[in-house]
């Protein structure tokens, strides 16, 4: 099961040098690897830092972010697997 981004948000964030920049900063990564990471939706955009900001920058609710396997994620999808943590332990706040 793996868990990511939503492919609209990603293209948001490759589109976006400013959200990149955003993201460079609370991750302590440079923008080079931000566009990498996007491209390839790796795990360290659902940190809560991460999910945070971009939140803030599309207004776009942290649980909307997410997907599993390219579905949207449901409570019921977080009771059923073990999730990213930090993607888990966000969205067990906002729900």
């Amino acid at each position: 099961m793996k868990i990511g981004l939503k492919q609209n948000v990603l293209d948001t964030i490759i589109a976006t040098p400013k959200l990149q920049l955003e993201l460079a900063e609370v991750l302590g990564r440079s923008l080079a690897t931000i566009y990498r990471i996007a491209k390839s939706n790796n795990d360290d955009l659902t940190k809560v830092a991460a999910l945070r900001t971009i939140s803030k920058f599309t207004g776009i609710k942290e649980k909307d972010l997410l997907q599993e396997n390219g579905k949207s994620l449901t409570n019921k999808t977080l009771g059923s697997y073990d999730v990213n943590e930090a993607a888990h332990n966000i969205l067990k706040k906002i729900s």
